[in-house]
């Protein structure tokens, strides 16, 4: 074999090589997507937000429950895997699982240019929460929900 040939075996060999490894990198942190149903919801102040459906695999429990992420994080917060997921347990266990994914997290965004860029605090409270609890409300039937969230999720 010849300089340049090996020039060029060695090559694809490392060509190959990385493909493999992105191949076996993608496939192992690439997130599932668990729950049944999402939609995006829009707010009195133009955004969307982002809420995601997993449905009871039991009779139902109670009222349904709305998982809500804190600062910094996203719905993925509440549903890493089938491993590590607070929202397909409770649906597991017969709860009709709601995850909100507040704005700025996530596939969650701006509807119209002229809407305010950041989230903040009160903007969840006043939008973001009401927005959610109402499609649930008019998917359920329920007018009550088990609140539970995570850090600053909680306090919305």
């Amino acid at each position: 074999m010849t300089s340049w040939q090996l020039v060029l075996l060695a090559a694809a060999l490392v060509i190959y090589a990385l493909l493999g490894a992105a191949a076996l990198i993608r496939r192992r942190l690439t997130l599932s997507v668990g729950c049944d149903a999402y939609a995006f919801l829009p707010t009195a102040d133009g955004w969307r937000v982002g809420l995601y459906r997993y449905r009871p695999r039991r009779p139902v429990r109670h009222h349904p429950v709305l998982l809500c992420h804190g600062l910094s994080a996203n719905r993925y917060n509440m549903d890493l895997g089938p491993e590590r997921s607070l929202a397909r347990a409770l649906a597991a266990e017969g709860f009709d699982v709601f995850v909100l994914e507040l704005r700025g997290a996530g596939y969650s965004r701006p509807l119209e240019p002229g809407a305010a860029r950041r989230g903040s605090f009160d903007r969840h409270v006043e939008y973001d929460a009401p927005a959610a609890l109402r499609c649930i409300e008019a998917v359920t039937g329920h007018r009550r929900v088990f609140w539970v969230g995570h850090s600053m999720g909680g306090l919305v």
